[in-house]
């Protein structure tokens, strides 16, 4: 009971500040947790690996990174210690050549584990054969576990806040997943091959809103 009240109150906190952020266009200061968190956001791809392509031409590898940066400027407003695996255009290996993306995943896992983070949070965007397929999923490591709880929670935040989220939290054996036992979990924020959901996924307010509903569940579970 304790735990859905804590909920409750820093949910509406935070969507106040949210519908706050987007009538006004200007950032709002919000309380800190109780606590520093620290945080590791991975933008998924860079550099020569672009990642799922949209219809219209809009690059994966570029559209996580502008989620990665809305992300820290958030949680950072909140106290929390952010540290993200790339901050820029670029990939994490040292020359384009084969094993390539093997040296860039474990560089960023070097980067995790270094880190000593409280959750991890890998941000990607999805594309499918089938253009009608839509909506932002939530992915977590069966193995480890810990991240079970806080992608199941963000799932239910999703399909109660926005338009076609998918039905479930589901787990995957991703290399991202296993870098820690610390909670970790990696959110597919919608289909680029669906032309509509892509046009949605580079509005600035639609940034906004799935941002700040990120942040409300990592402080739901983590930050108890």
């Amino acid at each position: 009971m304790k735990k859905q009240i804590l909920f409750i109150v820093l949910f509406v906190i935070i969507f106040s500040g949210l519908m706050a952020f987007i009538g006004s266009k200007q950032t709002v200061q919000l309380s800190s947790p109780r606590s520093t968190l620290t945080v590791v956001l991975d933008a998924g791809h860079g550099g020569i690996d672009v990642g799922a392509v949209g219809r219209s031409g809009t690059l994966e590898s570029d559209l996580n990174l502008v989620y990665c940066k809305k992300l820290k400027k958030i949680m950072e407003e909140y106290g929390m210690n952010v540290i993200m695996t790339r901050e820029d255009e670029n990939g994490l290996y040292s020359e384009y050549k084969n094993g390539f993306k093997m040296e860039d995943m474990r560089k960023r896992r070097e980067i995790v584990q270094n880190a000593n983070p409280d959750v991890v949070i890998s941000i990607h965007m999805n594309k499918f054969a089938v253009s009608s397929s839509r909506g932002a999923q939530v992915f977590y490591d069966d193995e480890n576990g810990s991240g079970k709880e806080l992608a199941e929670v963000m799932q239910k935040v999703f399909i109660e806040n926005l338009p076609y989220a998918r039905k479930e939290a589901k787990s995957a054996d991703l290399y991202m997943l296993k870098c820690v036992s610390s909670p970790s979990i990696l959110i597919e924020c919608g289909y680029l091959s669906n032309a509509e959901e892509e046009k949605l996924l580079t509005e600035e307010d639609y940034i906004n809103k799935l941002c700040y509903l990120i942040v409300a569940s990592v402080l739901s579970v983590i930050q108890k």
